[in-house]
């Protein structure tokens, strides 16, 4: 954990920004191992492998699924996909795969600071990286292998990054803490009224919001089936794709004002596997596709007063 990431964060039991550290294994002035203690109501957060804990008590039952999609990993593999995903980014194939990396390529706001909620791997924000260098990072899972692996991820690509466990729907880090957050994958893992304390709490630390999930659609069907006949099962635990109409709505409920979208297509996702991301002109010739065929979709949102 490294100074400037106690700029932004906030004990989430008590909504004090007031923290003590108590190093117990430095590397220059990042924090490797030790305790982040809140002076006001003296809650404990341990800091492991320089990623600050806040929830880890709770994280090993409630992410069973993702634990074990992360935990399972053969580091080898780990490995092969952050190479293939290297070239991609190089080659701007990783640009057009991600719906979230297009729409900020299109949007001219002056972004500083990114928060990647639920992050997963990491690749999400590598991809976001490739498009604003400049933007600083900070990378929140609750799924304490998962956020472990993200750290993991930035560190062999060479990029800087804050990484942080705890929960989106009680996010540790103070109002207005950064420019720009997202949720990529997240929605649609909850029911309400839980989906609108994460877009609530995301309101209340980030200006805009990049909104992706996946939508009812008969091609969210199609390739929800052929994942589970590949592996045997669905793999990401419990997911319920939300409906266009619903995601705008629940969007608007939580002062959230759609500035730009964009989509993905099932056709497209076959193409680009089959193609192995080789031919970036052969995705563009398959755009005119994308909301016809999608089955995920991707809002830029701006935070209404």
């Amino acid at each position: 954990m490294k100074p400037r990431l106690l700029e932004l964060l906030e004990c989430p039991h008590c909504r004090k920004a007031d923290f003590e550290v108590d190093a117990q294994k430095s590397d220059g002035d990042d924090v490797v191992e030790g305790l982040l203690r809140c002076k006001a109501c003296r809650a404990g957060y341990p800091i492991r492998d320089s990623v600050v804990f806040f929830e880890i008590s709770q994280a090993e039952d409630k992410a069973s699924a993702w634990n074990e999609v992360f935990s399972a990993a053969d580091p080898a593999a780990v490995g092969r996909d952050i190479e293939r995903t290297r070239k991609n980014v190089d080659s701007g194939m990783a640009v057009q795969g991600c719906m979230m990396a297009r729409l900020l390529k299109r949007d001219p706001s002056p972004f500083a600071s990114y928060l990647d909620i639920g992050c997963g791997s990491g690749f999400f924000s590598w991809y976001i990286h490739s498009v604003r260098p400049g933007m600083r990072l900070t990378l929140l899972d609750y799924s304490v292998p998962g956020v472990l692996r993200a750290r993991e991820t930035m560190r062999q690509i060479g990029v800087d990054a804050d990484f942080v466990q705890g929960t989106a729907m009680n996010l540790p880090f103070k109002a207005d803490a950064f420019d720009l957050s997202s949720t990529a994958g997240l929605l649609e893992h909850f029911l309400r009224p839980d989906q609108d304390l994460i877009l609530k709490e995301q309101a209340r630390s980030s200006r805009h919001n990049l909104c992706q999930a996946p939508i009812d659609t008969p091609w969210y069907w199609m390739l929800r089936k052929y994942v589970e006949w590949r592996q045997g099962k669905w793999p990401f635990g419990f997911e319920v794709p939300l409906k266009p109409a619903f995601l705008r709505q629940i969007l608007k409920d939580n002062r959230w004002e759609i500035s730009s979208s964009t989509f993905q297509s099932l056709p497209l996702a076959f193409l680009l596997h089959g193609l192995r991301f080789r031919s970036l002109r052969g995705y563009r010739a398959l755009a005119f596709a994308e909301r016809l065929f999608s089955y995920d979709a991707c809002h830029l949102c701006r935070r209404l007063p």
